[in-house]
């Protein structure tokens, strides 16, 4: 069976055996046919070796495919059709992009890093197109998903949740602003006000070091709100501690 791993350090394994290609475009193959189902050989040629002659890249993907049969499995490959290609789905045990598709929170705890992290095909320039379109569009499934899981959890006042889910939202979107505001409602709700405190001067910092912006009007009024809250707090129970410190004057 294969397993595949595509976000972080990428890998390929038979039988839980790590596979290792004499050549990146061996497991370009595969990654591609992972991802999008089947393909046109044709297609498939151009993306890995565009720069070739018609007939010189078609070989290349013969042989490509041909070194990989003998490496993995000869059943490995399915040819519908002279021209299409795709992989045996049932030779196929599992791939981290299952896991985003199904339990986001569940990717995000095993897996780190982009779509095929670090990895690099020489003289393939519109596979390395692909491979950033993908990063993009997977990036925004996870965004979806999460922001999804955060205002189901807010609706039913799981507090907890949605502030984990927030903080992975923003490690993933790190400027986000949206999601630094969410965070510091939930904190406001809660009465934590030293972390919406905390919350928007790292955002503060962030924003004026990296971007040279400021937060938006909607965040610096959640900001000011919560400190006037917390002033007035701080002034009330000033207050009833010298109440209390004059009472004992008093009785003394």
């Amino acid at each position: 069976m294969l397993r595949v791993v595509m976000f972080g350090t990428p890998a390929i394994y038979w039988n839980d055996n790590k596979v290792f290609f004499p050549f990146a475009k061996m497991e370009a193959v595969l990654y591609y046919l992972l991802v999008e189902g089947e393909c046109t050989r044709d297609k498939l040629a151009m993306l890995l070796w565009g720069e070739k002659a018609d007939q010189d890249a078609k070989k290349n993907l013969r042989n490509t495919i041909y070194s990989i049969k003998k490496m993995i499995s000869p059943e490995l490959f399915i040819t519908p059709t002279r021209k299409m290609i795709s992989l045996n789905n049932k030779l196929i045990y599992a791939t981290d992009i299952e896991l985003l598709n199904t339990d986001v929170q569940d990717f995000l705890q095993k897996q780190s890093g982009e779509f095929l992290e670090n990895f690099y095909c020489k003289d393939a320039e519109l596979f390395d197109d692909w491979v950033m379109g993908k990063r993009l569009e997977f990036k925004e499934i996870m965004i979806t998903r999460l922001t999804s899981g955060i205002l189901n959890f807010i609706h039913n006042k799981q507090y907890t949740d949605a502030k984990k889910h927030i903080k992975q939202l923003i490690k993933i979107d790190e400027y986000n602003e949206s999601a630094y505001r969410l965070l510091m409602k939930i904190y406001e709700r809660e009465e934590a006000f030293y972390k919406v405190t905390e919350t928007y001067h790292k955002l503060e910092k962030k924003w004026a070091d990296e971007l040279n912006l400021c937060p938006s009007n909607k965040t610096k009024e959640i900001y000011a709100r919560v400190a006037q809250q917390h002033k007035q707090r701080l002034d009330a129970l000033e207050h009833i501690t010298k109440f209390a410190r004059d009472l004992t004057i008093i009785w003394r």
